[in-house]
């Protein structure tokens, strides 16, 4: 996507690339490549860098079911 997710801060992007990779990320930068999906690219605080994507799940109902607690 040539253009970040707006309903996503990329505070929220940091937090849960911390939370489930483990890393303190210092930087965090779009990289408007691809098709379908939004990626960064991660530096970690041990100058690591890593590729994060994150899907929008709304747009893409194959990739799984929603269940709600109702």
């Amino acid at each position: 996507m040539r253009s970040p997710l707006e309903r996503v801060d990329e505070k929220v992007i940091a937090s849960v690339v911390a939370a489930g990779w483990g890393l303190r990320v210092s930087e965090l930068r779009y990289f408007p490549e691809g098709g379908g999906a939004y990626h960064w690219i991660a530096r970690a605080d041990d100058a690591r860098r890593w590729f994060v994507t994150c899907d929008d799940l709304d747009t893409k109902p194959w990739l799984g079911f929603t269940y709600s607690a109702d």
